[in-house]
């Protein structure tokens, strides 16, 4: 099964921080959640394949849509992310998109068909653009980059976004992430690509402070 995880190229180093505050993923789910509590709830069936435990749930309402298919990843009994998949469609991608904007995130980047930074909050905020200036000239790229076989988001809370901007020590996406991302930090990263769209939740900077590795390390180690 895919596991979406953009955020890895941008993940080198990190913050670290207290490891007992928890960080939400999505609706009530959190970082480090007890296996119990999730395969409890109706609906619910082990879905564990290739030494990775994993529990599904089908037909889960999201953006709009009611056909996403929800996978929960544990490590040693504990919740580590939570995605949804459906298959290929660009109303699910946009509408995912919309959905996450409306819960107060923001995109950090807007990556290409190879993951490489197609866009970056960061770099245009500091060049003194307004909010709707960004906005379109989000929406141009993303247009262009949906004509072809894979796009992606990364959206992190906005408040968290404008004042790392503001404080002046962040200059793009890159260093917000390697530097001074917050352990609490989560994430949410929606895929299009020619297996579907997925939308990941996770923290990935407590993966990162509890593993000692970051996300990309461990994606190798894999």
């Amino acid at each position: 099964m895919r596991k979406l995880c953009l955020v890895p190229a941008l993940l080198l180093a990190a913050a670290s921080a207290s490891a007992e505050t928890p960080v939400k993923l999505w609706n009530d789910y959190v970082y480090n959640q007890p296996v119990e509590s999730v395969k409890a709830e109706a609906g619910i069936f082990d879905c564990s394949q290739r030494g990775q435990q994993m529990f599904c749930r089908a037909n889960v309402e999201f953006a709009g849509h009611k056909d996403w298919g929800e996978v929960f990843f544990f490590t040693n009994g504990r919740l580590k992310a939570v995605s949804l998949f459906a298959p290929i469609s660009r109303a699910h991608f946009t509408d995912a998109a919309a959905a996450v904007r409306k819960t107060g995130m923001t995109p950090a980047v807007l990556t290409d068909h190879e993951d490489k930074v197609a866009f970056d909050f960061f770099q245009a905020k500091l060049q003194a653009k307004s909010m709707a200036s960004i906005d379109r000239e989000l929406a141009t790229k993303e247009t262009e980059l949906l004509k072809g076989k894979k796009v992606g988001y990364v959206f992190i809370d906005a408040k968290t976004l404008l004042e790392s901007v503001k404080s002046g020590n962040v200059t793009n996406a890159a260093q917000f992430f390697q530097i001074h991302a917050p352990r609490t930090l989560r994430t949410t990263e929606i895929l299009l690509d020619e297996q579907g769209v997925a939308v990941s939740f996770r923290a990935p900077m407590a993966v990162q402070d509890e593993t000692g590795k970051s996300m990309l390390e461990e994606k190798k180690s894999k």
